[in-house]
């Protein structure tokens, strides 16, 4: 017969499970509709190509950009796998895992002097960028709204010694 504890560890494990399967899921859904309108965009010559990070940085040093960009997507990625726990973190981390693959996939394959393929302009928006970027900051604002909505909803803690106090009458 199974304990409760061994029940519950085992309805957890399958929570963990299915969280981890959505953020994957969700980050490859980010690359292939980044491929497919970067492709798009180039195949109408309207791309932009950054050879550094977001709003040109380390433009002048593309293969510190790479290196700096591989380390993040490394950070991420453990962040990612250890810290999803539901539906919306996993659609968090899985965006900006998404995000961070397919702007990489842009440094690895292009030589790299090339960059990132930017091909999205607004008015008034000081630079271009790509689905990736989108999905990157909305993965952001999640996963912050997130940790915000946990912190704010979880009940302060106390400290025994906290409650004892110095006036002894």
């Amino acid at each position: 017969m199974r304990s409760a504890r061994h029940e519950l560890d085992s309805q957890a494990n399958r929570i963990l499970t299915r969280s981890r399967r959505f953020m994957v899921g969700s980050a490859l859904i980010v690359v292939v509709v980044d491929a497919l309108t970067k492709g798009l965009a180039a195949s109408h010559g309207t791309v932009h190509r950054n050879p550094g990070m977001s709003f040109g940085l380390l433009a002048d040093t593309p293969w510190l950009a790479t290196i700096v960009s591989t380390l993040a997507l490394i950070a991420v990625g453990w962040a990612a796998w250890r810290w999803v726990r539901n539906t919306a973190d996993a659609l968090g981390w899985g965006l900006i895992l998404g995000g961070a693959v397919g702007n990489a996939l842009d440094r690895y394959v292009q030589t790299s002097s090339s960059g990132v393929v930017d091909w999205i302009s607004i008015p008034g928006y000081p630079a271009y960028f790509n689905i990736a970027d989108v999905a990157i900051r909305l993965g952001a604002v999640i996963v912050i709204a997130r940790l915000s909505w946990s912190a704010f909803r979880r009940p302060a803690v106390i400290r025994s010694e906290q409650l004892v106090t110095t006036d002894r009458e």
